[in-house]
């Protein structure tokens, strides 16, 4: 499963969850930051940019950055992507 579909299954199960994530894609008053949900980072980079990754936590309870893994992801194509997976699935 690709990084994006594997977001959205982990992070878009819950509706104030969603209305989460949008709103910080969305937000001008956020120029740079990261939304941390249940096992994926999306980190702003400016308004219209994004970076995905995961992190997970080892058996020692060590935090294992996925960083290397990222994928970059445009604003446009994210909200897209988000909102196709909530049509199709029946979410909310």
């Amino acid at each position: 499963m690709d990084m994006i579909k594997d977001f959205l299954y982990s992070e878009m199960s819950i509706e104030a969850l969603y209305k989460e994530v949008i709103f910080f894609i969305n937000s001008v008053e956020i120029q740079k930051g990261e939304f941390e949900g249940n096992q994926y980072i999306l980190r702003k980079i400016d308004k219209e940019n994004f970076i995905l990754y995961a992190e997970y936590e080892d058996k020692e309870g060590r935090i294992k950055d996925m960083s290397g893994t990222a994928q970059f992801i445009h604003k446009d194509k994210l909200i897209e992507t988000i909102e196709k997976y909530i049509k199709e699935n029946e979410k909310f």
